[in-house]
């Protein structure tokens, strides 16, 4: 095997490596399966290859290269650029069911999988579906969602 050979085993190696890293959607696995058969080529047909198929083998092997790089960096890059949202941030806005209502000052709503004490200015119903608008120390003010149809 040549230089060409282990250029495209390389280029598998690393695209499929880059999935498992970034997760591209089968993007970088398909570019994997690509570079992989070319490498399987040159090794079942033997190169280099004296036709048409060298200088487009190079070309492949090449276009592959960049183009793998490049969507590795630019997802790596996108996806650690995101913010997770925390704290107030996650819970603003958040649409919760209300647990109990046993009266204004006592009533309890589960909001992303927690257990939050309410309070709203509307009448609420166990099971009613409500929204945080605002956060006071360990207390949710809420307001009922409405249903549109």
């Amino acid at each position: 095997m040549d230089w060409l050979t282990y250029l495209a085993f390389f280029l598998a190696a690393l695209a499929l490596a880059g999935e498992f890293i970034v997760g591209a959607g089968g993007l970088l696995l398909l570019l994997s399966v690509l570079a992989g058969l070319s490498g399987a080529s040159l090794v079942w047909w033997g190169s280099p290859m004296l036709h048409a198929w060298s200088t487009a083998t190079i070309l492949v092997l090449s276009v592959s290269a960049v183009a793998i790089l490049g969507l590795i960096i630019y997802l790596a890059k996108h996806l650690y650029r995101k913010r997770s949202d925390t704290g107030m941030d996650a819970l603003l806005h958040a649409k919760g069911r209300v647990l109990s209502t046993e009266d204004p000052f006592n009533s309890y709503a589960e909001i992303q999988g927690e257990r939050w004490k309410i309070e709203s200015d509307a009448h609420l119903e166990v099971g009613q579906i409500v929204q945080v608008i605002s956060k006071q120390g360990l207390v949710l003010t809420v307001r009922p969602v409405t249903q549109q149809a």
